[in-house]
């Protein structure tokens, strides 16, 4: 069975649409047309706005076999994309490589006997265009049906930086929460009320929001309160009464090191609490306490998880959130 544009816009997770090139290559879209024109500012943004992040091609099927043909080309500055297969919630593939040496490919996973729920997770870092997407042997073709969130944030919301597809903070929410989430992360973001959209045709079941680490290194201290209560107050004013988590920037090695003259890291978290409490629906949660402050858990011994922090972020922000009670 081939999937085609109609199927995978249907069946996948983590996107708003598809496009599809005169050739017929589909590649996942996560923003709307207006944020997409939004990002073409610059080329920088441009690719990460068309990046993969959290697109993950989910449903239920009989097939024996999963076929991928694929190419990829940057979506960040990180020479680095993977794929993860899953096959009832456990990985059983995993492809890395680099995109300047490996843009394009072909995957070939056998998978289980019988009806079970099947994931390919594709790269967070990457534009990835699908030339070809087929089940072999399918039978039985459903939708894994989830309720859709949306998570807005910055470059660590992407996914920067691991070549496991699957292992991201939205990835690993959507597989354990069973959840439908839109990944709008981008590399270098700040709150910018300028940025949010209402126009995703939904209305997400919840939203979580995680920036302040750009900010801190970009804004003043009164800068930051200024475009952190007007971000907050236009996502109130788009989305009424739809639960909010706000995550609070989590420790990065140079905490000590302020950026600006008298804005202490720990003023990000103070301000959001002022701001925050304003909104009912409007939960904060400390990012310092996510993940242990140990450099290594960061992929460049600064600000970004590895595939471990990500784990332990994942981990933390669950059972703080009471699983994030639906």
């Amino acid at each position: 069975m081939i999937i085609d544009r109609a199927a995978f816009e249907a069946l996948c997770h983590g996107i708003l649409g598809a496009s599809e090139s005169p050739d017929g290559a589909l590649a996942p879209v996560r923003f709307t047309q207006r944020l997409i024109g939004f990002y073409s500012r610059t080329e920088s943004d441009r690719i990460r706005s068309l990046a993969s992040a959290g697109a993950c091609f989910a449903c239920i099927t009989d097939a024996t076999r999963l076929i991928l043909d694929y190419e990829v080309a940057p979506g960040s500055s990180q020479d680095i994309y993977g794929f993860d297969v899953y096959a009832s919630n456990e990985m059983i593939f995993h492809k890395q490589a680099k995109i300047s040496q490996e843009p394009s490919g072909t995957l070939e996973v056998a998978l289980p006997a019988g009806r079970k729920p099947v994931r390919l997770y594709l790269p967070n870092l990457a534009i990835t265009k699908l030339r070809r997407l087929e089940l072999e042997n399918a039978y039985a073709l459903e939708a894994i049906k989830a309720k859709r969130w949306l998570m807005l944030g910055d470059s660590i919301i992407q996914g920067y930086t691991t070549g496991f597809a699957s292992i991201t903070l939205s990835n690993l929410l959507s597989l354990k929460l069973c959840i439908n989430l839109i990944n709008q992360g981008m590399a270098g973001e700040v709150f910018n009320a300028d940025f949010l959209d209402g126009d995703l045709g939904f209305v997400p079941g919840r939203i979580i929001a995680a920036y302040g680490t750009n900010d801190w290194n970009l804004r003043s201290a009164a800068e930051f309160a200024k475009e952190a209560e007007r971000f907050i107050g236009r996502l109130a004013e788009i989305w009424p009464g739809v639960p909010v988590t706000l995550i609070s920037p989590i420790w990065r090695v140079d905490t000590s090191e302020p950026k600006t003259p008298g804005f202490e890291f720990s003023r990000i978290h103070e301000v959001l609490s002022e701001i925050s409490a304003q909104y009912p629906n409007i939960s904060l949660i400390s990012g310092l306490g996510l993940l242990p402050h140990v450099k290594e858990l960061f992929y460049d011994r600064l600000v970004h998880p590895n595939e471990l922090g990500f784990l332990l972020y994942a981990k933390r922000l669950m059972e703080l959130t009471d699983r994030f009670e639906q």
